[in-house]
């Protein structure tokens, strides 16, 4: 489980930066195509925030469990 999210994860980071990258290079040639290109930057940032914020729940709720504080 932890190798397949850091694979998605690695996927989304790298399909992020190439569509801003390209749509930043295509606002001078094709607006329309360089829009849509931010739009799926958006939408791919928007799905890792998402994973992150869901892994880091995931982590504090086995802290919570593993927490031997108060005895």
């Amino acid at each position: 489980m932890i190798k397949e999210a850091r694979f998605i994860k690695t996927i989304l980071v790298t399909l992020t930066v190439v569509c801003n990258l390209l749509a930043i290079v295509l606002l001078f040639f094709n607006k329309t195509l360089a829009v849509v290109l931010f739009i799926g930057y958006a939408i791919g940032l928007v799905i890792l925030l998402g994973l992150l914020v869901k892994e880091r729940k995931e982590e504090k709720k086995e802290e919570d469990d593993n927490d031997y504080r108060n005895y």
